[in-house]
């Protein structure tokens, strides 16, 4: 029997030393999870961090690409404003060389009127003239009429 004694307690003493082990790789295993554990953390608060960031930067691009499509409405209308006002340009220009041809065409009548009202005023210069004369014939006729008539009476 002690035979058997010395044995059980060999196999105790071995099944000791292994629970001793086991305990041993437990408390390391433990120590391991809880860094483990900590990493996570630590990963997922960088990651809440990343999806902020992900949030942060959709909601920029996303005001971003409101300003540009109002950018673009307000560029496609000076474009459209630009356009009408060149094309309004090349009507008032139209419009002022149709004036200027007016205009010359004018200027041209006006010389032909001053033209003719300078003739008019040599002609009328003409005509006193003639009706002076005129009157200085009648005077003159009279006159000899009166001559006559005295010497007749």
């Amino acid at each position: 029997m002690t035979a058997d004694l010395h044995n059980a307690r060999d196999e105790l003493r071995s099944t000791l030393n292994k629970c001793s082990m086991y305990e041993t790789n437990i408390d390391a295993l433990k120590l391991q999870l809880r860094c483990q554990s900590q990493n996570c953390t630590k990963l997922d608060e960088k990651l809440k961090r990343a999806f902020e960031e992900i949030d942060n930067l959709t909601k920029q691009k996303d005001d971003l690409s409101i300003a540009l499509s109002k950018a673009k409405i307000v560029l496609k209308r000076k474009t459209d404003l630009g356009s009408q006002a060149a094309g309004t340009i090349e009507c008032i220009k139209g419009e002022l060389n149709e004036a200027k041809k007016i205009e010359d065409q004018m200027n041209e009548r006006l010389r032909k009127l001053n033209k003719d009202k300078e003739k008019v005023k040599q002609m009328l210069s003409e005509r006193e003239l003639d009706v002076v004369k005129l009157e200085c014939r009648l005077v003159e006729s009279t006159n000899e009429c009166k001559k006559l008539l005295f010497l007749w009476i």
